[in-house]
């Protein structure tokens, strides 16, 4: 079974949605639609997963205030772009990925 990730999505003032894995720093991704932005978030929690593997790194823990953390910081960018606060999460698999 593939490793599993929170995601918090936010969309965007002009509709695009942007999914960020808080235990996976640097994983973001992007998509015009959720389902898109979702598909686009397990192909970089996969890749991120590989490259932190041959690196010898692992996801940091998730926590409540992990994801409380990146919920705010997604809280203040819509703010800051005038768009509707409101934010989601997901869960997402790492297809063909293996936890480091």
């Amino acid at each position: 079974m593939p490793p599993a990730f929170t995601v918090v999505l936010a969309r965007s003032a002009d509709g695009w949605y942007t999914a960020v894995c808080p235990s996976l720093p640097g994983a973001v991704a992007e998509g015009p639609t959720r389902e898109a932005a979702l598909a686009d978030a397990a192909a970089a929690a996969s890749a991120w997963l590989e490259t932190a593997a041959a690196h010898g790194r692992a996801p940091l823990a998730e926590t409540p205030d992990l994801v409380a953390a990146a919920v705010a910081d997604a809280l203040r960018d819509l703010a800051a772009e005038g768009a509707p606060l409101v934010v989601e999460t997901a869960v997402i698999a790492a297809p063909s990925a293996t936890a480091a």
